[in-house]
């Protein structure tokens, strides 16, 4: 809207009428309960399932029509929700520059279209097995039969519009990389920037190590048998300001968990001057999404514990060393608001190219 531009958000099909939730207030916007109908209306649609977006979807043909990828495993295609990082998608490790690959690649046109139509059993039978063990019939329920054929139906319409001449933008680098990789084409990248807010916190015991409470606790577990003395805490049932506090005075945070796209907890907790640690799964495996120095980025293998207390007993024995290690991080994630309007109005030039 600050571009000139008209901008709705049309919630989910069951949300319409609703109220938005209180957090909206610190954007500007404006509501409507369907897609507006007008010549050079594009939609803009989140990676979760499409089939909720049906008739927007409809509304709008394919070549205005984009997905935002936020969360790379959110998507109901099982190659998403099961998809893990690689050398193929993505940087594991620090670039040599040391600078983290910032600039947007070029959105490249397929030469013919190739939409993939999914009525074909080489498509179909793998959605059919995921359907089936997600929805699958507890013996003759006619119920869970409904709930099988409706998931099959999700599933398949999924399939249909990711791989029609849709675009995509990415709030990640791992999300770019499932595209390309993946799907066989570009994401413009759109990333996010941290909301800032005063805190008013100091740091605490010099043992209490956060996680994220929604992601790791099947991991911290072991780390609690093998470190005893430190306090892990669960970042869970908080309001953001709450989050923002406990990361402000925390000795340091520790990524455990899947992170499906650029996740904030990381970023959020360094902005707040507490060192991290990541456990290299889901987005934390690449690097240009969380460019910290390598003895704070533990590959997720064989006797990954020993290498994460090694990294957690070094910060906490001098959180203070450990953040000037994570300067550059800092330094890159300041600059979160200017790479954001950056690549908006590249993503809006490319939507005006396209009417």
């Amino acid at each position: 809207m600050r571009r000139g531009l008209e901008a709705y958000i049309v919630p989910l099909k069951n949300f319409r009428g609703q109220t938005p939730d209180p957090e909206y207030s610190i954007y500007q916007y404006k509501l409507a309960d369907r897609v507006p109908k007008h010549k050079n209306a594009i939609l803009l649609s989140a990676e979760v399932s499409p089939i909720e977006s049906f008739r927007d979807f409809r509304a709008i043909p394919p070549e205005r029509t984009w997905m935002w990828w936020l969360s790379v495993h959110n998507n109901p295609d099982p190659r998403a929700r099961y998809f893990r990082g690689t050398n193929e998608c993505c940087q594991f490790s620090p670039r040599d520059s040391g600078q983290p690959l910032d600039q947007p690649p070029a959105l490249v046109q397929r030469a013919t279209k190739t939409r993939v139509l999914p009525f074909t059993s080489a498509n179909t039978l793998p959605l059919l097995k995921e359907s089936w063990e997600r929805k699958g019939p507890g013996g003759a329920n006619p119920g869970s039969f409904k709930a099988f054929g409706v998931e099959f139906a999700s599933l398949l319409y999924n399939r249909s519009k990711i791989e029609s001449d849709i675009s995509f933008i990415s709030q990640s680098v791992y999300g770019q990389g499932f595209c390309q990789s993946v799907l066989g084409k570009p994401a413009l990248p759109v990333t996010d920037y941290l909301r800032r807010p005063d805190v008013d916190a100091v740091k605490g015991p010099g043992n209490v190590v956060l996680y994220n409470g929604a992601k790791g606790y099947s991991m911290v577990v072991r780390l609690k048998e093998l470190m005893p003395h430190v306090d892990f805490k669960p970042i869970e049932g908080m309001s953001f300001q709450q989050v923002c506090e406990a990361l402000a005075s925390a000795t340091m945070y520790v990524e455990l968990g899947v992170p499906p796209g650029r996740d904030r907890l990381p970023r959020e907790s360094v902005h707040f001057g507490t060192p991290v640690a990541l456990l290299c799964r889901g987005s934390a495996y690449c690097w240009d999404d969380f460019p910290l120095p390598a003895e704070y980025r533990i590959p997720f293998a064989e006797n990954w514990e020993s290498q994460m207390v090694t990294a957690i007993t070094k910060t906490l024995n001098n959180p203070a060393a450990a953040l000037k290690d994570q300067s550059k991080f800092a330094e890159w994630i300041a600059g979160d608001k200017s790479r954001y309007e950056n690549e908006v109005d590249l993503w809006v030039s490319a939507v005006i190219e396209r009417m």
